[in-house]
């Protein structure tokens, strides 16, 4: 019974001229997704994906990925999994590595901005040959405690470090950014934090600093960055949030080459 069953199913697949079933993501946007699913922020599609007559739609909300499954009529939210094994992590695997070709490239293309929105450096010698970017803010407590370590990381691995405002704590991020900057303020005095207490953004913001501030900020969003900590490394290999194990897990590979 099952050979012929089979048997019958592969006909029905091949036999020339039979209706082929629509793709399930014909005409999905994220409108499809905002109209079943109340108060949805907006996000960005990262995939859309057929799986199992339902359309798999992988969406970064927040700099997170969330998957959610479309069909006639409804939207489904959360992990699929089949005989034991989770499609959704397979199918989001593989959109992170083409997001992180993709971003790869786009940095090396937008370097340059980079390079010359770069607020503080710190060259641990003068045989440091790669570099690594940093966007932070100044009141953000993930980019604190990254910020404990970040200069013995940049000397441990003889690295260049650059960073870059990019303020998401509005208005006291970008207001005392703004300071930092028109302050020429460089690495061990910012991370010292003692120029915060005495900051006055009122008297000492300057139109240097926000002019920076604003390119930064389109620069971030052309380099798809939602959060701070984010690390860039030379070669467009990023890091985001404070998680300082996997940064020095990228310097250490990069270095071997």
């Amino acid at each position: 019974m099952k050979k012929i069953v089979i048997l019958l199913f592969v006909l029905v697949l091949v036999a020339p001229g039979f209706a082929k079933v629509k793709n399930p993501c014909t005409g999905v946007t994220y409108a499809t997704l905002q109209k079943h699913v109340p108060k949805l922020p907006q996000g960005k599609i990262l995939s859309k994906k057929a799986v199992f007559n339902l359309c798999e739609v992988i969406v970064d909300l927040g700099g997170k990925p969330y998957p959610f499954y479309v069909g006639r009529g409804y939207v489904i939210i959360g992990n699929l999994f089949s005989l034991g094994n989770s499609i959704t992590s397979q199918n989001y695997q593989k959109v992170q590595e083409k997001e992180a070709t993709l971003l790869k490239s786009k940095f090396k293309s937008l370097r340059a901005r980079a390079d010359s929105l770069t607020v503080m450096v710190y060259k641990p010698s003068s045989s440091a040959r790669r570099v690594l970017y940093m966007f932070t803010d100044p009141v953000c407590p993930y980019c604190a405690r990254a910020e404990k370590s970040i200069k013995e990381i940049a000397k441990r691995y003889n690295v260049t470090l650059k960073v870059l405002f990019y303020p998401v704590h509005r208005p006291k991020g970008t207001d005392l950014a703004a300071v930092a900057i028109c302050k020429g303020l460089n690495l061990d005095t910012y991370l010292a934090k003692e120029w915060e207490k005495k900051a006055n953004p009122a008297k000492e913001k300057c139109a240097k600093g926000e002019e920076i501030l604003k390119k930064t900020d389109t620069l971030a969003r052309e380099l798809g960055i939602n959060g701070v900590p984010t690390f860039i490394l030379d070669n467009g290999e990023r890091v985001v949030g404070a998680d300082m194990r996997a940064l020095e897990g990228i310097l250490s590979k990069a270095l071997k080459k």
